[in-house]
């Protein structure tokens, strides 16, 4: 019985050490972001980076939409495959909620920094062109949890369960104590 009781604690100490190395806060490094293959999107979203360091990405973020607003009429969801074994696995993230509410749990107060850096007040977003340059996505703020590792984003986004924006993001979370 003790040996029994010995060897799930250790089996729990050592998953608990490979846990602790996976998962917390984490620096966010983008790759890139492109508009999926044979698709014309209504709203457009785009982001590049120009510098990186080990706190401190500097990117350019712009969103458009000449139709409507971005905000509660229209919902995200973004898929995310984790990169392992040769390729990126499905099933890592999956969210779908409208716009405002998924900014706050993917990005949490950084949302409001960045709208603020384009010149917007908050969410919904009124139509219109916008941009976020020279934005400085500072990492000590990103505290979401997240899981460690190379990342594909698929992202679509619905007006009226019609898909008008199609999006693939790839970038990295890695661990903040490294």
């Amino acid at each position: 019985m003790l040996a029994h009781i010995l060897w799930w604690f250790m089996l729990f100490d050592i998953s608990m050490q490979y846990h602790d190395k996976m998962l917390g806060p984490s620096d966010f490094t983008f790759k890139l972001m492109k508009v999926c293959e044979d698709f014309e999107t209504v709203v457009n979203f785009a982001i590049s980076q120009k510098k990186h360091n080990r706190t401190t990405n500097v990117l350019d973020i712009r969103v458009a939409s000449a139709d409507f607003e971005i905000g509660d009429n229209l919902v995200v969801e973004l898929k995310g495959s984790l990169k392992k074994d040769g390729g990126y696995k499905p099933g890592a993230y999956y969210v779908k909620d409208v716009v405002c509410k998924l900014l706050q749990k993917v990005v949490g107060e950084i949302a409001d920094d960045i709208f603020a850096a384009a010149g917007i007040e908050g969410c919904p977003i009124p139509r219109g062109e916008y941009a976020a340059l020279n934005y400085y996505f500072d990492n000590t703020k990103f505290t979401v949890p997240q899981v460690f590792g190379e990342y594909k984003m698929d992202i679509n986004v619905f007006k009226d369960d019609v898909l008008v924006g199609c999006f693939v993001a790839f970038y990295d979370l890695m661990d903040k104590r490294q």
